[in-house]
């Protein structure tokens, strides 16, 4: 589950025009339009945050630090442990 939702949400990324510096929706929304809880998009989003694709700013929400095809590769073949 945790990894079909990381390449979901790693595909959102790509996907949604956003860019560096751009703030990502709040947890609840993502949740929402994930069909996840909100721990569960939680835990991505700390995941994204840890390799540094996505900063957590306060009074701001989460904004992406780093959003290209090659780092978001990078982090889903982290998380599955690809060589």
């Amino acid at each position: 589950m945790q990894q079909l939702l990381i390449e979901r949400f790693q595909n959102y990324l790509l996907d949604s025009g956003l860019s560096t510096g751009d703030p990502i929706p709040k947890e609840i929304e993502l949740a929402e339009m994930f069909e996840v809880s909100r721990s569960d998009i939680r835990e991505v989003i700390q995941h994204f945050a840890q390799l540094g694709l996505l900063k957590r700013v306060k009074k701001r929400g989460t904004v992406i630090q780093e959003l290209n095809e090659d780092a978001l590769n990078r982090s889903f073949c982290f998380f599955i442990f690809c060589s």
